[in-house]
């Protein structure tokens, strides 16, 4: 073999050829392969085992391969006295069959992988190997730590909830997860080296977004995420994809089919509720006025009897009464679907807004003590008929749920940039599991006294919704000993 077919990366073959011709030109070549090379002598017991070996040639790259210096004419078990007598014997397997072997194996002593290649060395009476070999301890590391990444990647991918496919830049499917064949039905044998359209044809079409999302994130190598509806399967997916970096692109989906159930139940469930709501507040609202027109101007005329003007009495009362029913119904639908209670915010006096309030308690509540304190000022930028509505729901209740002759307490208190208004009265303490849910919408007061199933149970959601309209906090505290106290903090200016 000529020289100019030799090179430093070689095949073993041709190296192994080169050897057994065993020419001085040939043996100068293997000096100078990047693979290390050697000849050895094996040496046999008295029950013609291989025991040991002497190396009779070395090349260049032989110390760099095996870490051992000075090895030529000495014995393997010299410069490794613990080396595995498995290499012994197979050499000596090689030396006395001539049949050539090809391995890879681990020398714990050497704390080294060899990929070898031995071949019988001359006559067989010599009983020499002439070995091709290269240290693969990097490579073997890197094969393991690459294959403990995998596992690892493996393990997440299995123990996550979403659905995951790999595809490559042809869209053939590499790898999927366990929750992807449960969410298709299908086995990854199934599913494994096909094409993604092949499997899923629907999702082909060109206005799928599965088809122009996919596309986009390969072709543009951006990331992309979109809801999708899947009709062959009935599934509803959240789905996201990365570009991957050989080109193809991975994909994780959410089966979010239930969500999307819930939500359209919810949806639907909203528009009856409105319909309903805005259906019964309005048509209400014109009949329930004219009742009260009616009887207010009876209650004026003259003549009435006394039975007559006690039934007119009652009459406008309820009347009243409905209207302010019908009025938070209205308020109820606004807030829940509008997102809030709209407010018109000018310059007032909160302290004016609360007395002119307690006047009013004060007149349909004989005999009843409403006691108010100011500490500050009173100036800020609220919406007075608004926060009117707010304090007479409170100042309402506090009467309702507390002993005629205790009295009611207000009070306002200013800061810097926020004033506070409480409400206090002596009644019963408010049962801690009503507490939690005191201001939400249809809950109503504590049973024992709240007979009269006058209430609908939305003043308090609708005092905080108009509290937070305005940027500010409710907060209620109840104790036996010391009554139930409401606490509105305000910004005094609205921004």
């Amino acid at each position: 073999m000529s020289n100019e077919f030799v090179s430093q990366h070689a095949p073993q073959s041709q190296i192994r050829t080169i050897a057994l011709n065993s020419g001085n030109s040939h043996r100068e070549l293997l000096q100078h392969i990047d693979d290390g090379f050697c000849v050895i002598e094996l040496m046999f017991d008295e029950e013609g085992q291989a025991v040991d070996y002497r190396f009779v040639e070395v090349n260049n790259s032989f110390e760099s391969h095996t870490g051992l210096q000075d090895a030529l004419g000495k014995r393997m078990l010299q410069l490794v006295p613990n080396l595995d007598g498995s290499w012994a014997r197979l050499y000596g397997e090689v030396a006395l069959t001539g049949k050539a072997a090809r391995f890879e194996s681990y020398a714990p002593a050497m704390a080294r992988w060899f990929e070898v290649s031995a071949s019988r060395f001359g006559e067989a009476h010599l009983r020499r190997v002439a070995i091709i070999f290269k240290d693969t301890t990097k490579r073997k590391a890197a094969e393991e730590e690459r294959s403990l990444a995998h596992k690892r990647v493996t393990e997440i991918l299995e123990s996550m909830g979403d659905s995951f496919l790999a595809l490559d830049k042809d869209w053939s499917i590499t790898l999927v997860n366990s929750r992807h064949e449960r969410t298709s039905a299908l086995l990854r044998s199934e599913t494994l080296g096909r094409k993604l359209w092949d499997i899923w044809p629907e999702a082909a079409d060109p206005a799928s977004k599965y088809w122009t999302e996919y596309h986009r994130c390969r072709d543009e190598r951006v990331p992309v995420r979109f809801t999708e509806y899947y009709a062959p399967l009935n599934l509803w997916s959240d789905v996201r994809a990365y570009p991957s970096p050989d080109g193809g692109i991975t994909v994780f989906f959410r089966d979010i089919s239930e969500e999307k159930r819930a939500l359209s139940l919810l949806k639907r469930q909203a528009d009856f509720e409105k319909q309903l709501i805005g259906i019964v507040s309005h048509d209400l609202r014109n009949p329930v006025s004219v009742i009260l027109l009616g009887a207010t101007a009876l209650l004026r005329g003259a003549g009435l009897a006394e039975r007559q003007t006690k039934n007119l009495v009652r009459i406008q009362a309820a009347a009243e009464r409905a209207g302010r029913m019908i009025r938070d119904l209205l308020d109820f639908t606004q807030a829940r679907l509008a997102g809030g209670i709209p407010i018109q915010c000018q310059p007032m006096n909160l302290n004016e807004i609360v007395q002119s309030v307690v006047d009013e308690v004060e007149a349909t509540h004989v005999g009843r003590e409403v006691i108010f304190i100011k500490a500050f000022d009173g100036q800020g930028q609220w919406d007075a008929d608004r926060l009117s509505q707010a304090v007479q729901n409170l100042v309402t209740n506090a009467l309702k749920y507390s002993p005629q002759d205790t009295p009611v307490k207000l009070e306002t208190f200013g800061e810097p940039d926020f004033c506070k208004l409480s409400v206090h009265n002596y009644g019963p303490a408010i049962p801690e599991n009503q507490l939690l849910g005191i201001f939400e919408p249809l809950q109503r007061g504590i049973s024992e006294i709240d007979k009269s199933g006058r209430s609908i149970g939305l003043g308090l959601y609708i005092v905080k919704q108009i509290v937070s309209s305005h940027g500010g906090t409710i907060s209620v505290d109840s104790t036996r000993d010391v009554g139930t106290r409401f606490t509105i903090r305000l910004p005094r200016s609205q921004i």
